[in-house]
């Protein structure tokens, strides 16, 4: 009996330090999380441009995401009620700079393709490349912002760690 409860101890020691994760690590701590990516926004002077403290920043309940579909060759605006992101996005706030959280349409996909309306007059492209590992599993391999690479697996220094920051 002595011997089974060390088992059972010696195996939950394992599986809890299995699951812990690097606080550097954006995106590792989330199940499932091979398609996750966050970025934050600054402007020329550093100031956090998803900081509602901040004057300049953008007004974040208005931020707007849209999927692309390249066959129709329209924009649909992701909106779910009944979701913690209705609007496909969450901001949160990391080693003290915000960061938004998007999430595309991936689920038909390898190259997706969509827009985040900042507000009237600001939209951004942004384009996923994925892989397909396994039959309901994809992993990111690039990102692209506005046409220009920001992030890449293969010339990442740490692959899992999917952030970058832009300057507006």
């Amino acid at each position: 009996m002595k011997m089974i409860l060390i088992s059972i101890s010696i195996s939950i020691l394992l599986l809890l330090t299995t699951l812990s994760c690097n606080e550097n690590d954006c995106c590792s701590e989330i199940p499932g999380n091979d398609i996750i990516y966050e970025f934050s926004i600054l402007d020329n002077s550093d100031r956090d441009l998803l900081n509602s403290e901040i004057s300049v920043s953008f007004n974040t309940t208005d931020i707007r995401l849209y999927n692309y579909n390249e066959i129709k060759g329209d924009t649909t605006m992701i909106y779910n009620g009944n979701s913690d992101a209705p609007y496909g996005y969450v901001i949160i706030e990391r080693d003290s700079i915000f960061r938004l959280r998007p999430f595309f349409d991936t689920s038909d996909k390898l190259e997706v393709k969509g827009y985040i309306k900042w507000n009237s007059q600001d939209i951004d492209t942004v384009e996923l490349k994925l892989v397909q590992q396994s039959t309901n599993i994809k992993r990111l391999t690039k990102i692209f912002y506005n046409g220009s690479e920001v992030w890449n697996e293969e010339t990442s220094s740490n692959p899992e760690y999917r952030y970058f920051q832009i300057i507006k």
